[in-house]
């Protein structure tokens, strides 16, 4: 009895710290920092103090509990932590049904396995003790089925959000080479996650990582190692999550559409803006607005509540009641509205206000309106006029006119260059984003922007192409370096990645392999990496190619699903 006694002194001041030290020791020093509350951690703690009490209560007494308090401290335990192990062992079990890859839940969870181990074991201390004093066999095995009922009920009804669902790392295990080299054709296949019957959406490029949508959620992984980075899920989603990342990169941003809580209105939307180097969370908001689609479906004004977040940058939605109404893309709250200007009252396209085109920088929203005259008659054409708005407080900073009604416009990566092209007579004109001074000006006669790649390039410039020659301009908009790239045979399908330094295409065949090929600008010179995928394409297999400094994404799609990424080196 001796022996036991002093045994249950010492397990019950030490063991409550193993999941602490487990903590720190482990978790932290791998680099994985898991979306678990600390105060969990509090539980073992405070079962250790409710041992160690009894151990003090019971000095001298050789065991014996005269007055019941060190009895009551053993219920106070097992009450206390056996419901705790059977909460945390379920949410474990959970997790094992959608985990990413097949056995990581061991690894991942080892923290919360170890607190789940730590909980339980000092329940069934604490339950042997009550059993060695004289209790019923009967009654505490009643009691033990009803607290892990408890538990498991608990985790059930709150606990939906499913452990480990976040995994960030630390930036120092970030790679950082961010200097353009040599492409030696070195390829390394991803293993890409399936989540039941789902994988992964797409892909987004980052300032430092890859990002790739997933069915509840969003994986990255370093473009250079393919190491993970950093995950967010929630496995309770009901569709695919939307995400963007800010303008330059460095956040991402994603919302969720959860079940309805029961209140009759519908889905609840969960939108979190993350660090894109590290995965933390900056901020959280729960509302019932739909920001990040193609068209944003915002809520009334007066239904929304949250205040705009500093630095936030900003969505822009269209609609009948205003031309346009602006709001933090984090917060969800809104900025500001805009129906007319004194250049430009906006026409009418279909009940919705005429935009030939738009661009939303992290300074700006710069917006190409098709107007209308105030006293139109038939022999007039529509013009449109250029706004340049503050991002943040809707200041209309500019307007430029132009003649022609329709247009369209690109804006270099940094945000600072403006390209406005007018298809029926080719000029160009490109301005200065932040006074909108004209810098440079001209006709690309012959030439025409490429269909969905001219305003995607990465640096200055946009790209132009005739008669199979494609050009890249410079920062002002005139014409530059020229690549010829063969013309693409019968049947062969071709897209691009476009920069200042390089242009990346990838070709295929129906259900043939894939070529990647890189071209200089400086003096057209060529790499090519055949079967960059090393397979053949499926019949309704498309490829794509996303270029990184030193490291080139090339990935395969069919229909919403992305079956293959391979990083080549």
């Amino acid at each position: 009895m001796r022996v036991l006694f002093r045994s249950s002194i010492l397990f019950g001041a030490l063991s409550g710290f193993v999941p602490v030290a487990w903590w720190r020791l482990y978790v932290s020093g791998t680099g994985l920092l898991l979306a678990v509350p600390w105060y969990p951690l509090l539980l073992p703690l405070a079962g250790s103090l409710l041992l160690s009490v009894r151990g003090y209560l019971l000095r001298g007494t050789e065991g014996r509990d005269e007055d019941g308090r060190a009895t009551a401290l053993l219920w106070a335990v097992l009450l206390l932590l056996l419901p705790t192990a059977s909460f945390v062992g379920m949410g474990i079990h959970r997790y094992k049904g959608v985990e990413l890859y097949p056995g990581e839940w061991s690894s991942l969870l080892s923290g919360v396995i170890v607190l789940a181990m730590v909980s339980l074991a000092q329940a069934v201390w604490a339950g042997a003790l009550l059993l060695v004093e004289g209790r019923g066999a009967v009654s505490m095995t009643l009691v033990a089925a009803l607290l892990i009922g408890t538990g498991g009920m608990a985790e059930f009804l709150i606990g939906g959000s499913t452990f480990a669902a976040h995994r960030t790392i630390d930036n120092e295990m970030l790679s950082s080479d961010d200097a353009w080299s040599d492409l030696r054709g070195e390829v390394r296949d991803l293993e890409l996650p399936v989540i039941g019957e789902e994988s992964v959406r797409g892909v987004r490029v980052l300032s430092r990582g890859v990002l790739l949508v997933l069915a509840d959620g969003v994986l990255v992984v370093d473009p250079h190692s393919g190491d993970e980075l950093w995950r967010y899920r929630r496995p309770e989603v009901e569709t695919s999550p939307q995400v963007v990342a800010s303008w330059k990169g460095d956040r991402v941003l994603v919302e969720m559409f959860l079940p309805s809580d029961g209140d009759g209105h519908g889905p609840v939307t969960v939108r979190t803006t993350h660090d894109s180097l590290s995965g933390e969370i900056l901020h959280r908001a729960r509302d019932r607005q739909s920001l990040l689609e193609y068209e944003p479906r915002p809520e009334r004004p007066e239904e929304i509540d949250a205040p705009p977040l500093e630095g936030e940058e900003v969505v822009v939605a269209q609609g009948r009641r205003r031309a346009l109404s602006v709001l933090g893309s984090s917060s969800g709250a809104p900025l500001w509205d805009f129906d007319r200007s004194e250049e430009c009252r906006p026409g009418d396209r279909g009940g919705e206000p005429a935009v030939n085109g738009m661009v939303v920088t992290d300074r700006h929203v710069l917006v190409l309106f098709e107007c209308e005259e105030e006293e139109p008659r038939s022999s007039e054409r529509a013009r449109a006029v250029l706004h340049a708005f503050d991002a943040t407080s809707g200041r209309l900073l500019w307007t430029h006119g132009s003649p022609e009604p329709g247009g369209a416009i690109s804006v270099s990566s940094d945000g600072s260059s403006l390209y406005l092209y007018e298809p029926t007579s080719a000029a160009y004109t490109t301005l200065d984003t932040v006074e909108g001074v004209v810098i440079g000006s001209g006709t690309w006669a012959g030439r025409r922007p490429v269909e969905d790649h001219w305003d995607r390039v990465t640096g200055s410039g946009v790209l132009l192409e005739e008669g199979g020659v494609l050009t890249l301009t410079d920062a002002e908009g005139r014409p530059g370096p020229e690549i010829s790239p063969p013309e693409p045979a019968e049947g062969v399908h071709e897209r691009l990645d476009v920069g200042d330094r390089f242009l990346h295409t990838v070709r295929w065949e129906e259900a043939g392999r894939v070529e990647l090929t890189r071209y200089a600008w400086v003096d057209g010179a060529s790499t090519v990496v055949p079967d960059v995928l090393g397979r053949r394409l499926g019949p309704d297999e498309h490829a794509r190619v996303l270029a990184f400094p030193d490291v080139v994404v090339v990935y395969a799609v069919q229909g919403a699903q992305v079956t293959s990424v391979s990083l080549v080196t």
